[in-house]
């Protein structure tokens, strides 16, 4: 039962090995089964829960309906794995409070990374080495318009991601930074932090 969880991490890893496609066949473990989707669709609905979907979580969320997109197969026709750099715009989703303006590394994992949506709102973006949006090869991993790397629930407490943060939240799993990082954490420990926070 997901009635007395407030959050949801879906994390990403090769859901059925991706055989069937981007989280197609995770997808349809929950859609075939009435139990289960309605547990997801309660816990979507009620206003004191949140979840973050990372890479096939992202893609188990666009199948959902919780994002508005499609993620098609990278340009490359390739598994891109890459320290590709993000920037964070002013966004109301909880997990970004306070940290628009924000340009930094993330790594990035995935074979079906390609967003496709009539969104306009985007919260986070590939940059180029001018800190500018893009759709550039190898800037942009996989291709996707405006350069989204993430999307958000139009609730702002669902988010759907690409890139993996949560690889990304120590100082030593940086491999480089253009700014002084101070203690143990890197800048998406924030992220994370924001969850928590809004939970209080």
């Amino acid at each position: 039962s997901l009635s007395s969880l407030n959050g949801i991490a879906f994390a990403g890893g090769f859901s059925f090995a991706d055989v069937l496609g981007s989280a197609k066949g995770w997808y349809s473990v929950i859609k075939n089964n009435d139990y289960i989707n309605k547990q997801f669709q309660d816990f979507y609905d009620r206003e004191d829960t949140f979840s973050i979907g990372i890479c096939n979580g992202c893609q188990l969320m666009a199948h959902l309906g919780w994002v508005d997109c499609k993620l098609e197969q990278n340009k490359s026709k390739r598994f891109e794995s890459r320290f590709s750099t993000v920037k964070i715009n002013k966004s109301d989703n909880i997990f970004l409070k306070d940290m628009d303006g924000l340009v930094f590394g993330m790594w990035v994992a995935h074979g079906e990374g390609r967003f496709r949506t009539k969104e306009k709102n985007i919260p986070i973006q590939y940059v180029d080495l001018q800190h500018n949006p893009t759709i550039v090869y190898p800037y942009n991993p996989n291709g996707s318009v405006n350069g989204i790397a993430a999307l958000s629930s139009r609730n702002n407490r669902h988010l759907a991601i690409m890139p993996h943060p949560e690889r990304s939240f120590l100082k030593y799993q940086i491999p480089w930074s253009n700014i002084e990082l101070k203690g143990d954490y890197s800048p998406w420990f924030k992220m994370f932090l924001n969850a928590r926070m809004w939970l209080n």
